[in-house]
Parts: C-alpha cells; sequence; structure tokens
C-alpha cells in the first residue's frame, strides 16, 4: 500500500510483505519447515494496521479532518478489482473442471468475498460435516474479509478518540483495542466466558471464533497501530538496529518453525511473530535489514503479493483437485502458474485501477457482474447440464446430500419402543452396522419373507468390556443400553434370531478403551485380540447360537467418490481410477486376525470385506453399472450395500435354512406337548 507521496515510500514494508506471502506460499505447499508459515497473514494484519493507522492519524494532524470517502474510495480501488478479477478466471475454470456442488462451493466463496464476509461463512461452516480445507478455493479470502471489516470499523473509531483527546485520544483506544481483544482470545479459548454468557453461546466452537472473526484478531492490527503513537521510529546508530531487527527476525523465525499449522490454535498464540512484524517496521530502512527488505528481489514481490495471495492458493486448490496431492511437478507448477497469474493481474488489474483518475464506478460494475454470475450458478445448481452421470445415479446438490439420501443404512432405524417378537435377523453395531440394512432387507429379507430388525447406529462398539472414551457424552451407559437391547430382543424369539454384527471397527478402537467392572478406563491400547475376545464375550452372555461378524471393509481410499463421479469430461479421472481402491495393511492385518480366531473358536462366523470387495489388496468402489459402493469415504451406499450382500448371500441363506429347521423342530416340538 504506497503512501501519498514518493518520497514517503516504505520500501521495507514491502519487504516485509515479500515475507509475509511467501510464508504462506511455503505452508500451502507443504514444504518442510514452514508448518508455521500461517503465520504471514498474521505479518500482513500487523502491517496494514500500522499502515491504515499511519494514513489517518496523519491526514487528522495536517487538516484535522477525515474525508472517509476518500479513503473508502482508494480501498476500493486498491482490493475490489484484482479480487473481482481472481474470481472470475477460477469460476470460468471451475466451469471447465468443477462439479456442480463444487462449483456451487466456489461460487458461493465467491460471492462472500465480494462482500467481504468470507471469515464469517468460513466460521459457519466450520463443523465436523466441514469438508476438507484442500478443497475450498477462496478459504484464504477470509483474512481479505477481516481486512475490509476492519476498515468499516477503525476510522470511525479514531475519529471519535482524536476528537475527544487527539494523540492521546488514538493511543487510549489502539491499547483499548489490544488488550480486549486479548482478553477475549484468552476467555473464548480457555472457555472461561461462552458458557456463562447465552448471547455468546455462537463462539461455543472456541477455536474457529478465535480464528476467523475480527473481534479476536483486533489485537494484530492493533499492533501495528500501536507503532504509530511515537511520531517517529529512528535508532541512533546501525549497530542498534541491527541488533534491534535481529531480535525482531528471530522472534519471526522460531514462530514459523516451531508452530504447527492448524486453524485452531488461538490467534493470540501469534504474538510472538506479529511482535517480530512490528520491530521490523520500527527498523525501517535502517541497517542491513533495512537495506535487504528495500532490495529488489524483496520490494519485487512485495509490491505483487496482494496479486500473488490472491492466485496462490486457488491454483493449489485446483491441482489438488483434479491429481490428487501435489507432486513436484504439481508444486512447480503452482509457482510458475501463481507468479504468472499474479503478475499479470498486478500490471493490468491493480496498477490501472489504483489510479484516481480512473472512475469508481468500474469496480462497482466488476462487482455486479460477479454477484450476478455466482448467483446465476447456485440458482441453477451449479450447472448441472455439463455433467453427464453414470446410469441409475441422480445429480444432487452435495456429496452430503448424496450421503445422507444414499447410505445404506438410510431408513432403517431402531424400533421406538417394545420387542419384535417375530425377528429372524438382529442385524447391531454402529452405522457401520446400519449400513447393512438396505442390503439385508432387498436381497434376503424381502424375498425370503423374512423380519429384519435393525439395532445399529450408535457409535460405540457394542460389546461387553468396552468403554468410548470421547466427551460429550455418558458412553458407558450407552454401551451398557446398547447391550442390554440385544439380549433382549434375542430373548424375545421363541428360536434365536440371526445375529449380524459390525462396526467401524478400527475407528471405534481409536476411541475406546476397556474398562473394568467400575467402568473405570484403563490406560491400555485396544488390539484385534481385545475386539475378539468381546465378541466372545457377548456370544457367551447371550448364547447366541449364530452370531455373523462382518469385518472391517476398506473403504473408498478417496474423500469424495460421488463428487469425481459428477465432474464434467474434462476432469473426470478414468474408471479404472475412480473404480478402485488399495485396502490399507491395517485393514487387511484386521480382518485376518479375527477371521483365525473365528475359525479356531468356531463361537461366531467371520465374514471378510476384503475378500467380498476386493482381488488382493485391490477393492472396488464400483458395482456393475458403475455406480458408487460408498456413500462418503468409509460407509458402504445402497448399491455398496445391496452389492455386499448379494456376495455373501449363500453364505447367510445356509444359515437361515439351519434356523428354520430349528424352529420346525421346536415348533413340532410345542405342538406334541
Amino acid at each position: 500500500m504506497q503512501s501519498e507521496s514518493k518520497s514517503r515510500y516504505l520500501h521495507h514494508i514491502d519487504g516485509i510483505r515479500a515475507i509475509a506471502v511467501s510464508l504462506v506460499f511455503l505452508y500451502h505447499l507443504k514444504i518442510p519447515g514452514f508448518s508455521g508459515g500461517y503465520l504471514g497473514v498474521d505479518m500482513s494484519i500487523v502491517v496494514s494496521g500500522y499502515l491504515i493507522s499511519a494514513l489517518i492519524t496523519k491526514e487528522l494532524e495536517q487538516t484535522g479532518q477525515f474525508r472517509f470517502g476518500i479513503f473508502y474510495a482508494r480501498r476500493l480501488r486498491r482490493l475490489v478489482p484484482a479480487l473481482a478479477a481472481m474470481s472470475l478466471v477460477f469460476l470460468m475454470i471451475g466451469v471447465l473442471l468443477f462439479s456442480p456442488e463444487m462449483l456451487i462451493r466456489l461460487a458461493r466463496e465467491a460471492r462472500a468475498a465480494t462482500l467481504s464476509f468470507s471469515n464469517i461463512q468460513f466460521w459457519q461452516e466450520s463443523d465436523y460435516f466441514d469438508i476438507a480445507s484442500d478443497l475450498k478455493p477462496l478459504l484464504h479470502t477470509w483474512s481479505l474479509s477481516l481486512e475490509e471489516q476492519f476498515y468499516f470499523f477503525w476510522p470511525a473509531m479514531v475519529l471519535l478518540a482524536w476528537r475527544l483527546a487527539g494523540r492521546r485520544g488514538f493511543a487510549f483506544i489502539t491499547i483499548f483495542t489490544a488488550a480486549a481483544s486479548m482478553g477475549m482470545n484468552v476467555a473464548c479459548s480457555t472457555g472461561v466466558l461462552v458458557p456463562s454468557i447465552s448471547w455468546l453461546s455462537p463462539l461455543e466452537d472456541g477455536p474457529a471464533s478465535t480464528f476467523f472473526l475480527l473481534p479476536f484478531r483486533a489485537f494484530e492490527f492493533a499492533l501495528g497501530a500501536l507503532l504509530v503513537i511515537p511520531r517517529k521510529w529512528e535508532f541512533q546508530n546501525n549497530l542498534l538496529a541491527n541488533l534491534i531487527a535481529l531480535i525482531g527476525a528471530t522472534l519471526i523465525t522460531i514462530a514459523v518453525y516451531s508452530s504447527v499449522g492448524s486453524w485452531s490454535n488461538p490467534p493470540w498464540q501469534s504474538l510472538v511473530p506479529c511482535v517480530g512484524t512490528s520491530i521490523l517496521i520500527t527498523v525501517g530502512g535502517q541497517g542491513v535489514s533495512g537495506r535487504l527488505l528495500s532490495s529488489r528481489p524483496f520490494t519485487w514481490v512485495g509490491v505483487r503479493s496482494y496479486s500473488i495471495y490472491l492466485f496462490h492458493w486457488p491454483v493449489i486448490v485446483i491441482w489438488t483437485y483434479v491429481f490428487g496431492s501435489m507432486s513436484m511437478l504439481g508444486i512447480t507448477a503452482a509457482v510458475v502458474a501463481a507468479f504468472v497469474l499474479s503478475t499479470l493481474c498486478y500490471t493490468f488489474v491493480e496498477q490501472p485501477f489504483r489510479s484516481p483518475t480512473k472512475p469508481i464506478l468500474k469496480p462497482f460494475f466488476s462487482v455486479i457482474a460477479l454477484l450476478i454470475l455466482s448467483t446465476t450458478i447456485i440458482l441453477m445448481n451449479g450447472w448441472t447440464f455439463r455433467i453427464t452421470p453414470p446410469q441409475g445415479l441422480a445429480i444432487l446438490g452435495s456429496a452430503k446430500e448424496f450421503h445422507r439420501d444414499y447410505f445404506g443404512g438410510r431408513g432403517f432405524k431402531p424400533p421406538k419402543s417394545g420387542l419384535i417378537s417375530a425377528t429372524d435377523i438382529l442385524l447391531v453395531g454402529d452405522s457401520h452396522g446400519q449400513q447393512y440394512a438396505e442390503g439385508m432387507t432387498r436381497e434376503i429379507a424381502e424375498p425370503e419373507d423374512l423380519c429384519l430388525t435393525v439395532l445399529a447406529g450408535t457409535s460405540c462398539l457394542h460389546l461387553p468390556g468396552f468403554v468410548r472414551t470421547s466427551l460429550g457424552k455418558d458412553w458407558q451407559q450407552l454401551v451398557d443400553n446398547g447391550i442390554d437391547e440385544i439380549l433382549r430382543h434375542i430373548a424375545a424369539v421363541r428360536v434365536q434370531p440371526i445375529v449380524v454384527m459390525s462396526h467401524s471397527w478400527l475407528n471405534q478402537m481409536a476411541k475406546s478403551k476397556l474398562s473394568n467392572s467400575l467402568s473405570a478406563q484403563t490406560e491400555t491400547v485396544l488390539t484385534p485380540v481385545d475386539v475378539a475376545e468381546g465378541i466372545l464375550a457377548l456370544q457367551s452372555v447371550g448364547h447366541i447360537q449364530w452370531l455373523v461378524v462382518i469385518g472391517q471393509i476398506p473403504g473408498a481410499g478417496r474423500n469424495d467418490l460421488y463428487d469425481e463421479l459428477m465432474r464434467p469430461r474434462l476432469s473426470r479421472k478414468p474408471v479404472s481410477e475412480i473404480g478402485s481402491s488399495v485396502a490399507t495393511i491395517v485393514t487387511i492385518e484386521f480382518n485376518e486376525i479375527l477371521a483365525k480366531i473365528a475359525a479356531t473358536t468356531g463361537k461366531f462366523i467371520f465374514i471378510n470385506p476384503t475378500d467380498v470387495l476386493c482381488d488382493g489388496p485391490i477393492c472396488d468402489n464400483l458395482d456393475e453399472e458403475g455406480r458408487p459402493l460408498y456413500s462418503d469415504s468409509l460407509h458402504l451406499s445402497k448399491f455398496g450395500s445391496r452389492y455386499f450382500v448379494r456376495q455373501i448371500k449363500s453364505q447367510l441363506l445356509r444359515l437361515i435354512h439351519e434356523r428354520e429347521r430349528d424352529l420346525i423342530l421346536h415348533t413340532e416340538s410345542q405342538i406334541a406337548r
């Protein structure tokens, strides 16, 4: 951001911007050693706080007034044209490459960025069902919206404080903002504030609020503003300037190399690099650091830092979306593409539109065009006319909707009350037990005129001696209630039903531990043998005659199989790649161990999903008609549920016929009495 006078141009600020955007770029490329590179955003926030506050106070000192219209016109020319250009470029690319869901997501993000509420949108999305951040093309615009919101509030606050007490008033409002923001961070991050105040309940997610929202980031802007309180920073000699600059650079280096890249880290932890940035700003052009930061390579990147920031992340997302991961080729392509696009944007968009002679209406026209395009894409469901889906597969709004509508357990829930005495097949477990309900019903229960009762769905191991360790629910009670329900349903039937059990075994093992008779958790790590012993314990307690255990399914091996099937031809991967995945070693070993224990004890029948779905380590993701076997990365879809049960139908029918013979003998015995 340039000052009004070329003689007052702060070249070292461009150097700091170059460092900041480079750190963010390296972090997003996942270059080793830059796990804290995301702190470059915090550095940029400090710079913005300093420059804007310096601009405001300078005008107030020189003229005694502040011209809001001119201020916002400059901000509009500075930020909006490049943002609109970037959004339009990637919307056009999205039309060629993205699925309807992904294109709608991009359009919504573009609209939010244009209207300066990206940070609020991403904050609202940060829940369990949120998609991976790697697939949010405009996620990085959250910081731009944050900055624009700061521009909206800060000038008026400074003007009011200045009117009341001059420079002292500015100092007061700046220190107060920094202290209040930091206090809110600590209170919200530690959970002290929110539970006690009902109207703050939307902030109870803690990390998401402190990451995305302006009140929690205001201290970073205020740190930059604090540097404006002294009228001038100047050190007596270069030795002192070099020493102080070294301290600032050291703080930034320590923060970058010691931080773990995670948006859940509270912003107040970024205080160290923010202080380091403040120190570099105060040193200015003095000493070695000043000459380095003001050198041509640094300033070349620095003046283009806004465009580089705008284009670097969408380029990475598109490469990841199309090719799956960032290889060395991908890293090289992303760097080249980002710099080419950012240079074009800087030369033909940023620079021309910054000129005060350019009509202010032109940025407004770009905003209107972008809003019309993005809204049209949203209202027309992501322009589904671009897509030719596999036969029998509907084009839905999102992968989440596909999972909701096509999950193999959809519509099958435990009975609300009472026992079903006519139960022939009892399906138990968590959602990975529930996922077989569609197949069991359509392929076996309905054709054979049998009664299927589903007691699956609760996310825990339904085995004696286990407890889930996650917070938020009384898992011990849920486990006990689940086991009691299984035993009650078995006891209610004249001839025991066939009990089919399955879980997301590996996932539940990671979240559960063994418990003693007092339900106190022990510290042992669960093994497949522990799970097998739990299965045997349930079989023994319930005297279960026919117990079928289905092992760990291999999963789709990708986050969004449905999305990959809904892509335009230009970006859709070949069926040979989408249609298969590789079973993990952990899954294969778990299933093999349970299969051996089942064969050795003879107490339960084990069905190995890798035998059903895989040829060696290579597993199917699509059925015979090219429809997805999975509704998400791990759960079987309705197609997958029926496909799986068809493969094991003969094995289950043998048990059913054996049970029918026992039922006939039991009936004849009752008649004879």
